[in-house]
């Protein structure tokens, strides 16, 4: 009689080289080969949603993090400070940019030392930054 997937079949090896059994946890000085795949040379990303309902996505090559207050978000990538109020986007408390009020989305990139803004697909700041 065949058995059923998955009852009593025996464990299997994962594709990775060194035949690990799949589900087994890395030692704490091996690579996760999974890992490495989701997010080569370590991308971030993080989101939020203002009261009024614009949605908030960044991403980039250091860790970043967004906080929403009401109506305003600030995403913080790298030692910078990005807030992106109603009308108007400051980095480090100083405006840059305007947008529109009615922008439903906004998207923050920041990678290679540069951040830039996009909002409703427009882009509205593509600035250079040090650390």
């Amino acid at each position: 009689m065949k058995k059923a997937p998955g009852e009593g079949t025996g464990p299997t090896a994962d594709a990775d080289s060194r035949r690990n059994i799949a589900g087994r946890v890395p030692s704490r000085g091996e690579r996760d080969v999974l890992q490495q795949a989701a997010s080569p040379k370590g991308s971030f990303t993080a989101a939020g949603r203002t009261r009024a309902g614009r949605d908030i996505k960044a991403s980039g090559d250091v860790p970043l993090g967004v906080r929403v207050q009401k109506d305003t978000a600030a995403v913080m990538c790298a030692s910078h400070t990005l807030t992106i109020e109603r009308r108007k986007v400051l980095l480090d408390g100083k405006e840059r940019a305007k947008i529109p009020g009615s922008a439903l989305a906004v998207e923050v990139v920041c990678t290679n030392h540069v951040i830039s803004v996009v909002a409703d697909k427009k882009p509205v700041l593509n600035v250079k930054i040090t650390e």
